[in-house]
């Protein structure tokens, strides 16, 4: 910026950006983050969508144990989630709109 250039820094997680292979990298990369409890995750690029149909506190919870799993892989693969994108949405007459959290 203005004829000042930044150095090197080593690449220590995820997949250096401007590869050729690099979105072939990355959907290996993110293979593992699946679901387990039975909420819906769809991933497309570097997005990352859950959902699931929430009409009881027990399907809430489980909800809020895929965000955690989520928060989980993302430590354990040191890729953050950038918490000012991530939103909830919720759809329906009568919903209680539960409060979910992702991470602490």
């Amino acid at each position: 910026m203005k004829g000042e250039l930044s150095g090197w820094r080593e690449v220590t997680s995820g997949v250096p950006q401007g590869l050729v292979l690099g979105p072939i990298l990355f959907n290996l990369f993110i293979t593992d983050l699946g679901t387990k409890s039975g909420s819906v995750r769809i991933k497309f690029a570097d997005d990352t969508k859950l959902g699931g149909i929430a009409n009881t506190e027990k399907d809430w919870d489980i909800i809020q144990e895929d965000l955690d799993d989520l928060v989980n892989w993302s430590n354990s693969n040191r890729m953050k989630f950038n918490s000012e994108k991530c939103k909830v949405m919720h759809l329906g007459i009568n919903n209680n709109n539960f409060s979910y959290k992702l991470g602490t």
